[in-house]
C-alpha cells in the first residue's frame, strides 16, 4: 500500500458520536539520511528535558530520521571546550565524521516538535553546508538550532 519513499501518518478521533480514521501520507522529497543531534551538558540528564526529547525522538521515528543523544562529557578529549555553546558544535562536527549520515539538525534538547508533518528534507538546501535561523522575534541567529552538511565545507 505504501511505498518506502512514503511516510504514512495515522490520527484517530475518538468522538462519543463517531470515529475516524484517516491517512496521511508525505511523500520524501530527497534522499538523503538525517540525523537528529541532541547534546546534553555535564550533569544534565535526559529526565529533565523529558517531554522534549521525547517528542524529538518520536518524530525521528516517523520520519526515518536517526535520533542521537550523546552527553558533553564523553567528548571532553576531541572537543575541550568549555563552554557548551561551543562544545557541542565540535561534538556535531565530530558525529559528521564518523557517522554516515548527510546532513545533522542540531537541536538543543529543551526544543520539541510542533508540527510532525513538516519533513526535513523541505527545508535543507544543498548549495549550503550550514543552516542557521533567526529568531523571529528578535532576529538573533540562533545558536540552539542549526543543520550542518558532511561536506568537507560544513560542521
Amino acid at each position: 500500500m505504501l511505498s518506502l519513499s512514503t511516510i504514512a501518518l495515522w490520527y484517530k478521533y475518538n468522538y462519543e458520536e463517531y470515529e475516524e480514521i484517516r491517512w496521511i501520507t508525505i511523500p520524501k522529497t530527497l534522499n538523503v539520511s538525517i540525523g537528529i543531534v541532541s547534546v546534553l551538558q555535564a550533569g544534565s540528564t535526559r529526565a529533565k528535558y523529558k517531554t522534549a526529547m521525547d517528542s524529538m525522538e518520536c518524530y525521528a521515528l516517523r520520519q526515518n530520521y536517526t535520533y542521537i543523544v550523546v552527553n558533553g562529557t564523553d567528548y571532553k578529549e576531541e572537543c575541550p571546550q568549555e563552554d557548551i555553546t561551543f562544545q557541542r558544535h565540535c561534538i556535531v562536527a565530530q558525529l559528521l565524521n564518523v557517522t554516515t549520515l548527510d546532513w545533522i539538525l542540531f537541536v538543543d534538547s529543551d526544543i520539541g516538535v510542533v508540527n510532525e508533518k513538516v519533513r526535513l528534507e523541505n527545508v535543507l538546501d544543498s548549495s549550503m553546508d550550514i543552516i542557521f535561523y533567526d529568531r523571529m522575534f528578535n532576529h538573533e541567529i540562533m545558536a540552539g538550532q542549526n543543520k550542518c552538511t558532511a561536506k568537507p565545507t560544513g560542521c
